[in-house]
């Protein structure tokens, strides 16, 4: 991200609010953590327990690249367990619903995949 840092935050703070979502900013740092449901069918009181979808903590943080360039990392974990939980379809589909979010993909330069570079 080659933006200022502040105005994803910003605009994430307000995407998050019109979306109803309940977040925490942190004190010291530009990172804001929320809990969310992910997956899940919504349709019909008899589904399976399986269909119900899974609770994870949200965490999103701006770190600096350098002096010119940002980036925004993700990272979904179990509320319970604080064990990561990021190799699953619906949490990608979740990241890429915030990432494409027509307020936020303007910030979108390039996208990099935590472990994939050596």
């Amino acid at each position: 991200m080659t933006s200022q840092p502040l105005d994803y935050f910003d605009d994430l703070v307000e995407y998050l609010s019109k979306k109803s979502i309940a977040y925490h900013i942190s004190g010291s740092n530009l990172r804001l953590n929320f809990e969310q449901r992910i997956g899940g069918n919504t349709e019909g009181a008899e589904e399976s327990k399986q269909d119900e979808g899974k609770n994870v903590k949200v965490d999103i943080q701006i770190l600096k690249v350098d002096d010119n360039k940002h980036c925004v990392k993700f990272s979904y974990k179990d509320p319970q367990t604080k064990i990561g939980v990021s190799n699953n379809l619906d949490i990608l589909n979740h990241f890429k619903s915030i990432r494409d979010d027509e307020t936020l993909r303007m910030f979108c330069d390039t996208t990099y995949e935590e472990g994939q570079a050596q």
